[in-house]
């Protein structure tokens, strides 16, 4: 179905792809790692069945409680490319969340730590390559080092991944501090497979084209793009899915701050051909209980 889809959508209209989404600046990229993916235990979809998926769910409301940690924006205190880094955190530190049954304290993975250790930093990167990161060398919660919008993913020296300044200004690394760790990380596609792991473990993270309309969408409704409007520049976090008014939608959740959309979110329909590629490069990870 994926490789039919591709077909179609490159005969629909050839044409009207080129240049359709030129003004926005690429944030999702393909992986530079060349590391495989780790996956050592049986995948969802291998023992979750499609007909006993339920025909709604959202991590939002399970039972009443919600599972989600905090909206984002990628944008302030200035412009960054860091979607990547925020919708892999903002999946990861979900995942923390429902790991450990809501318990305090919050997990909240520190964004900046990504954009100062993966390439490209605030010019783009990858899901696969921010969680190759994350299970390699392990990442501090965001009170080590919070999010400041800029970096290039050379910068990792220790102080780049959590420090403390004094009054009189100076700043130096903390040597010793929580590390939180994935024990396994890969990717996903197709909407079976990926409901079957959002489902089972959480939150995932996955490409879409982020299209003038989506930047402008009010969060009223399901969104739907165009047939060709797919061409990935953009990662988002995929948290559920149900249906509104007969129309299939994914549960999304942004990085531009909570005045964008429904307060940072948005539906985002299931129809193929009008899920801006939602399908089509989305990555997982599995955390470890960090014990406390």
């Amino acid at each position: 179905m994926t490789a039919l889809r591709a077909v179609l959508a490159v005969a629909v209209c050839v044409a009207l792809c080129v240049g359709a989404n030129a003004e926005h600046k690429t944030c999702h990229k393909k992986p530079q790692s060349k590391n495989p993916p780790v996956i050592t235990s049986p995948l969802p979809h291998t023992y979750i069945k499609a007909e006993d998926i339920p025909a709604e769910f959202d991590w939002r409301n399970v039972s009443g409680l919600n599972y989600c940690t905090l909206n984002k924006n990628q944008h302030i205190p200035q412009y960054c490319g860091s979607c990547w880094a925020m919708s892999s955190t903002s999946a990861l530190s979900d995942r923390f969340r429902i790991l450990r049954k809501r318990a305090w304290p919050d997990l909240e993975v520190a964004v900046q730590v990504l954009v100062y250790c993966v390439p490209d930093g605030c010019d783009g990167g990858a899901a696969f390559d921010a969680y190759d990161y994350v299970h390699k060398h392990g990442i501090p919660i965001d009170s080590c080092q919070n999010y400041i919008a800029t970096g290039t993913g050379k910068q990792c020296t220790d102080i780049h991944k959590c420090e403390t300044c004094t009054p009189s200004g100076g700043c130096s690394a903390i040597a010793n501090y929580t590390k939180l760790q994935v024990s396994e990380f890969g990717p996903v596609t197709g909407e079976d497979k990926m409901k079957a792991e959002i489902l089972a473990r959480g939150p995932i993270v996955c490409g879409i084209d982020a299209t003038d309309a989506l930047e402008k969408f009010s969060g009223t409704g399901v969104f739907k793009g165009e047939p060709w409007q797919t061409s990935l520049d953009h990662d988002i976090s995929v948290t559920g899915w149900g249906t509104d008014n007969g129309e299939p939608y994914w549960v999304v959740r942004n990085s531009w701050g909570q005045y964008w959309g429904d307060n940072g979110w948005f539906k985002l329909s299931r129809a193929m051909f009008h899920d801006l590629g939602v399908t089509t490069d989305c990555n997982f990870a599995v955390p470890v209980d960090p014990g406390f």
